[in-house]
């Protein structure tokens, strides 16, 4: 990056300055990274310590200069103004964090263009997550450039998962709450999240080490409803969005968290094999609420391969109740092992209605709606299940 750039870059750090004085704290450097030099590198040591003095001097004008100083100076200055930050002067506190924050601001910008004007991969610049999200989505000028826009709008949230991922839970919980509180009462706003923040919400939740709070897990299954995403999942060539969503239902949750079967229907919406392993580990007894864990059968029917009928085999004995409704007049009962002998009978290439589904309601997202999979009654339950072993035995063994 040219040095014009970085002046740029400075230019729009102090005009942040009056802003960032509303906050007590601010973050720090993610990253020390020598880019080419500016003229502020050539300020020595006493400069800075003077300057820093100056941030608690009696006079306005001579705080604003200094602080504007420092920052121009920018990374040479970052040591002195760390040990500002503890002084006990409370105006040199309060304007060293914000010439850090300014400084740290000016130094991302900067390595952020030098990252997108390098097309060598293996060249990160500091930026937290790269060498994670390329094994992802990749490193081809589309992925570099969604990845930028995540950096801009989610810096914070990706340094905190690269650097301390088993702590990052709690700050993805509350950009998730954020994000909810930005668009309540707005439905344009609810329908248009930003692309940059939904991928780095999910790119977070991706990763195994981050913990995912129910309610974050809720707001990423939201997302599924946002038309940029959709867009971007159903694009071609794929989107680089499509490996974070996909790296986030591959994540496998306790059988009891409604996380695990919002994601399966994320991934059935946009078809995403990824989820079939965490689904087969759903459906291991005991199982989770027949409710729910239809849908993980209904996963597998759709996503897998008839080398997963032998994991659904099992259920054939599973006599839970889904659903009990009066369908022309008869009662039809759905039970588990309804829903998982539709589910053989769609991966070895059968018809339900040869089985005696009578009621079958397709479903573009699920195959089929699960509470229409029961029977009228038991004997016709039976008729199907001694069918399909009798075609089992023949077929697969």
């Amino acid at each position: 990056m040219g040095t014009h750039s970085i002046r740029k870059s400075v230019g729009r750090a102090l005009a942040v300055i009056s802003w960032l004085s509303c906050f007590a704290t601010a973050p720090l450097f993610a990253a020390d990274i020598r880019l080419p030099a500016n003229a502020g590198e050539t300020a020595d040591a006493d400069q800075i310590a003077k300057l820093v003095g100056e941030l608690g001097a009696n006079t306005f004008i001579v705080r604003q200069h200094a602080q504007r100083a420092l920052v121009e100076i920018g990374l040479p200055a970052k040591a002195a103004l760390e040990t500002a930050v503890h002084d006990p002067d409370g105006e040199v506190r309060q304007r060293a964090r914000q010439a850090l924050a300014a400084i740290a601001d000016v130094d991302f910008h900067a390595r952020l263009g030098a990252f997108l004007a390098d097309p060598d991969p293996d060249h990160d610049y500091g930026l937290a997550g790269w060498q994670r999200y390329r094994s992802l989505s990749g490193e081809g000028p589309a992925a570099r450039r969604l990845f930028a826009d995540m950096q801009r709008a989610e810096r914070e949230l990706l340094e905190a998962v690269a650097n301390a991922p088993a702590q990052a839970g709690a700050l993805l919980d509350a950009r998730c709450q954020q994000v909810e509180n930005g668009t309540a009462g707005d439905p344009f706003k609810q329908s248009h999240l930003s692309l940059a923040t939904m991928s780095a919400l999910l790119f977070a939740s991706g990763n195994p080490e981050v913990p995912v709070s129910a309610h974050a897990g809720g707001s990423l299954f939201s997302f599924g409803s946002q038309a940029a995403l959709a867009q971007a999942m159903h694009s071609r060539p794929p989107s680089p969005v499509r490996p974070l969503v996909a790296a986030w239902v591959g994540r496998s949750f306790e059988v009891d968290s409604l996380t695990s079967y919002r994601n399966q229907l994320l991934a059935m919406q946009y078809n995403l094999k990824e989820a079939v392993a965490p689904a087969l580990k759903l459906i291991q007894p005991p199982g989770g609420r027949p409710e729910w864990e239809h849908f993980a059968i209904l996963a597998i029917a759709k996503l897998g391969g008839q080398e997963h009928v032998a994991a659904l085999e099992p259920l054939l004995n599973d006599e839970r109740t889904i659903d009990a409704s009066d369908r022309g007049g008869q009662k039809s009962d759905a039970e588990i092992r309804d829903v998982a002998l539709a589910a053989m009978l769609h991966l070895t290439g059968q018809k339900l209605s040869d089985y005696g589904f009578q009621h079958a309601k397709a479903n573009p997202t699920l195959l089929w709606n699960a509470t229409s999979l029961g029977f009228n009654d038991p004997a016709a339950r039976e008729e199907a299940l001694k069918k399909w072993r009798a075609w089992a035995e023949k077929h697969l063994k």
